[in-house]
């Protein structure tokens, strides 16, 4: 049995479709990652290293690490 080869129009449809997935996943992953304990932790430690307290502070509740 033989598979009829896929017109340019369907070709393109698939790859569009396959590109909005792969994006949608990379949007998803993204906003996942940045809401991680492991990013937190990641930029407090860049930014101790940099000796940025501006961004420490975005990170760290500071008020109440000293309570």
């Amino acid at each position: 049995m033989k598979i009829p080869p896929l017109s340019k129009r369907m070709k393109l449809y698939v790859g569009l479709i396959l590109l909005i997935i792969i994006l949608g996943g990379a949007a998803f992953y993204k906003y996942y990652w940045l809401n991680t304990p492991q990013y937190a932790l990641s930029r407090i430690e860049k930014s101790v290293q940099e000796h940025d307290s501006t961004e420490f502070a975005r990170y760290v509740n500071i008020d109440s690490v000293l309570d």
